[in-house]
């Protein structure tokens, strides 16, 4: 496989391999919402995530690939946590 070519995914489905992957993302939640409460949003980075998480990094880009995809799907966790995705977006979804 070259550099540029993406691995194949994987063919089969496992319901123990999906409630592994919900609760390595949920771990990765909780920690980066540990960091942002103890050390500022600024010093948040995949390896401190990886390191609180107690996951390997590579693990994290995994699921994570950029910053900007960890920290949109920690808004998305916290709006979930605080039950701000109940709330209509507009008029129009009353």
């Amino acid at each position: 496989m070259s550099v540029n070519e993406t691995p194949a995914k994987r063919r089969y489905s496992s319901a123990l391999r999906e409630s592994q992957a919900k609760i390595t993302q949920r771990r990765i939640m909780e920690a980066m919402a540990d960091l942002v409460a103890s050390e500022g949003a600024d010093r948040v980075t995949h390896a401190t995530v990886a390191r609180v998480a107690q996951v390997a990094e590579r693990t994290l880009y995994r699921h994570y690939r950029t910053k900007d995809a960890l920290w949109d799907s920690f808004l998305e966790w916290v709006s979930e946590q605080v039950g701000l995705a109940r709330f209509p977006e507009d008029e129009h979804e009353l």
